[in-house]
């Protein structure tokens, strides 16, 4: 029999198993049955890597042509071997014998499958492995982490700054938030965000999209870790007390090479691209991860395949990390994350002030570097990075919602539902943290909306709508830390900041808080719900006196306060008493 039709046979195998679980056809194979056939995938693609001859180090890796993949492997059915490994994912959870052997195959087959497959299937492939995150054991996180930043990401994405679009480089948000969402690990957090960081330009767009738009269990880890990395979103760090986020860095690959002169205890240093000598060191696909001592020794034969490797980013320095830096301002503006930069910084990412990055970043050589820069202010962004930026300020304030029985409490309506007492421990908790969250929809606020004369109006008038809607939840808050952290910020932080909007826009303010504001005013809060009009009044006017205490509003230019309240008391008179 021949490699293809025993190969074509085996995925047969599969599709009988597939069917067979899926149908509950008795009797019904194990995850352990299914485990050893995808044990023969992975032996047999291995083999064929150690066999074919030395595949030129430009034309293997990321982006490789599929007319020199051609050319190089035998002709098989991969595409068809892949698609048979997809649908063995959906059984990792069904199966009740063999469920870590079977996702623990599952994984190794995809891993090896990387040199073989087309770009169109090898784009989807790390979006793919992703999601496995959300139905294999958890004891599986690792092994899918370590796939991902090792292996998928380096070798579908390169180390270009991903240029051209592709849907891997697309699907970088959904990637980063399914390893948020079904991780607590935070050095799995900081794994793949370093990852990314490292071979995606506009990682920053990313981010803010998974803090404007994703789930409640991403947003917290994303908001967290973009302050770490652009610590100058805080200059003055001010009040990051009582922020329950503890930076985790990932622990460095150590050296894979079967005979490390270290024993393999030593971190590795180096990447090789190598198919045979990776698989002769570890019996795994490329690339394969060598400490220094190792690369030594492999250099005189190999060096063309080998590259550097980023060390794990343990600390985010605010001043330049250029040990020759003149600059009087040394206030970091950028952080590179390419190896001809980060060489000089013990192969860590560098971080450089803004002379200091224009002198490494101005030469042909260094505009290809993968860097990131500190994120402008929201009137010099682009629209689309102002929409991003605009949402996840709000996202962020809108984790200051009172509880539902204070709420209904303050607006004197019954509750409809009473909830047991550890529920309702539970959610007082929460809901603590969730304040504290909103925090960083201040900080962002203030830092990066800094209010000006020519401005779009439509984006001030929505942050202020939100941010009216925050002071309003924020209100009557225990004297705990979660209440002082926010008292203080609204004394000493962004009372300055609304003062300066005053001056210069206070149409904008009065408009937001008319029973009738605009329609871009109308978010967080109440508007959020179906509400019946005499609910957005009281809540509107609740909202009002929210303000009262921080000097906010004022009686002066030509009585805009006044005509304000005058306002307000008539339309809820018209309202509520007829």
């Amino acid at each position: 029999m021949t490699r293809s039709t025993k190969l074509t046979s085996k995925i047969r195998n599969l599709k009988d198993y597939h069917s067979r679980i899926i149908n509950n056809v008795i009797p019904q194979p194990t995850g352990i049955d299914a485990a050893n056939t995808l044990k023969y995938f992975s032996q047999t693609l291995l083999s064929i890597l150690k066999d074919v001859p030395n595949i030129p180090a430009e034309s293997y890796g990321p982006r490789q042509r599929d007319s020199v993949r051609l050319s190089i492997f035998p002709n098989l059915n991969y595409s068809g071997l892949y698609h048979a490994v997809l649908n063995m994912i959906d059984l990792v959870p069904i199966v009740q014998i063999g469920q870590l052997e079977l996702g623990e195959a599952v994984l190794n087959v995809l891993g090896c499958l990387v040199p073989f497959l087309e770009h169109e299937l090898l784009d989807s492939l790390p979006y793919t492995v992703a999601s496995t995150l959300a139905i294999f054991p958890p004891t599986l996180h690792k092994d899918t982490i370590d796939l991902l930043c090792s292996n998928l990401l380096p070798m579908t994405l390169g180390f270009d700054g991903c240029v051209e679009p592709s849907y891997a480089s697309e699907s970088a948000a959904a990637i980063i938030t399914m390893v948020f969402q079904h991780t607590d690990n935070g050095s799995y957090h900081s794994q793949i965000l370093e990852c990314f960081m490292s071979i995606k330009r506009d990682i920053i767009k990313d981010i803010l999209s998974i803090i404007a738009y994703g789930p409640p269990s991403a947003r917290a880890p994303a908001a967290n870790l973009l302050f770490y990395y652009w610590p100058q979103l805080n200059p003055s760090l001010s009040d990051r007390r009582g922020i329950h986020y503890k930076y985790s860095a990932w622990p460095p690959v150590l050296c894979q090479r079967e005979n490390c002169v270290n024993s393999g205890n030593c971190q590795a240093v180096k990447m090789c691209l190598n198919p045979a000598l990776a698989i002769h060191s570890r019996d795994k696909p490329p690339p394969l991860y060598i400490c220094s001592d190792c690369a030594d020794v492999l250099r005189k034969d190999h060096s063309e395949y080998m590259m550097d490797i980023l060390l794990p980013m343990s600390h985010v320095s605010t001043i330049c990390e250029n040990k020759n830096c003149k600059s009087k301002n040394n206030a970091t503006l950028s952080t590179c994350f390419s190896i001809e930069c980060a060489c000089f910084n013990g192969n860590r990412p560098i971080r450089y002030c803004q002379n200091c990055h224009e002198v490494h970043h101005a030469s042909q050589q260094g505009i290809r570097h993968v860097y990131h820069l500190s994120i402008p202010v929201i009137w010099s962004c682009t629209p689309e990075m102002q929409r991003y930026l605009m949402d996840a300020i709000i996202s962020l304030l809108k984790e200051a919602q009172p509880l539902e029985s204070k709420r209904s409490l303050e607006m004197g309506e019954e509750l409809r539902h009473r909830i047991g007492e550890e529920d309702d421990m539970f959610e007082v908790e929460d809901a603590g943290e969730r304040k504290l969250l909103s925090r960083y929809g201040i900080w962002l606020l203030v830092e990066l909306c800094k209010p000006k004369d020519d401005i779009p109006i439509e984006i001030l008038g929505r942050l202020l709508g939100m941010l009216f809607q925050w002071f309003d939840a924020t209100a009557y808050l225990p004297d705990d830390n979660v209440g002082n952290a926010l008292e203080r910020l609204k004394s000493e932080y962004i009372t300055n900041w609304l003062k300066e909007v005053n001056k210069s826009h206070l149409e904008v303010i009065v408009s937001c808080l008319l029973p009738h504001p605009v329609e871009y005013a109308r978010v967080g809060g109440f508007w959020d719900t179906l509400a019946t009009r005499t609910t957005q009044i009281k809540e509107g006017l609740n909202c009002f006196f929210c303000l009262v205490p921080y000097d906010i509003i004022t009686f002066q230019v030509n009585n805009t306060g006044f005509r304000l309240i005058q306002n307000i008391l008539l339309t809820f008179f018209l309202t509520v008493i007829y």
